[in-house]
């Protein structure tokens, strides 16, 4: 069985290979990084502070189809940061999850063990998580379970005073036919659903949960 990056090989599981979904580009200048909320288009601005939750689908690095889901939440990142990393109370706020088990800690590192219950499927695996509470961001790879790939990430940054402009990416291949453009599609309608619940899990009151 060929190796993949994060999943099951001939030999056992492999290294999972960090994604860096959520880390920020490098400013022109060399100083610091620049924050993807100061690059928004006016008109996307306009959708976010509406409340909409904007999505698109996408391929990552290595092949894989998936989506992004960028919104605005009314809190600060310290605080959408705790309720992402509480991974092991993701069964009392994620949509369809009804494991949640962190396995083992080493830093800031994790391996979650987790299980999706879709009615017609119910689905298994566990994530190797990586957080950076520095940079108010997380993302994971998959560390062995029903799915062949499974990466993704958050990335938080600060929106006006008090509230977190959040990006987060999901990319998944089920490991069973299914053509891309369909993972994708699926994938992408998902994504409101796990930020409206962190937005409800925050107590935001300003924008739908």
């Amino acid at each position: 069985m060929p190796q993949r990056a994060g999943g099951w090989c001939a030999g056992g599981f492999d290294t999972p290979v960090r994604a860096r979904l959520y880390l920020r580009p490098r400013r022109a200048d060399g100083q610091g990084e620049e924050a993807m909320a100061d690059q928004l288009d006016p008109a996307l601005r306009a959708r976010l502070e509406r409340g909409e939750i904007v999505t698109e689908r996408s391929t990552n690095e290595r092949g894989l189809r998936g989506a992004i889901g960028r919104a605005l939440i009314a809190a600060p990142p310290d605080r959408v940061f705790e309720v992402i990393a509480d991974f092991e109370h993701y069964d009392r706020f994620m949509p369809y999850t009804v494991l949640a088990v962190v396995e083992r800690r080493q830093g800031d590192e994790l391996w979650f063990r987790t299980a999706l219950d879709f009615r017609l499927k119910r689905v298994s695996y566990t994530l190797h998580v990586r957080l950076d509470p520095q940079r108010r961001g997380l993302d994971w790879t998959l560390a062995g379970g029903d799915l062949r790939a499974n990466e993704g990430g958050w990335r938080l940054e600060p929106w006006g005073s008090d509230e977190s402009f959040v990006t987060y990416t999901a990319y998944v291949d089920p490991g069973f036919p299914l053509p891309g453009f369909m993972v994708a599609k699926l994938t992408e309608s998902s994504l409101p659903e796990v930020i409206r619940a962190v937005r409800r899990r925050v107590g935001d009151r300003k924008y739908p949960g």
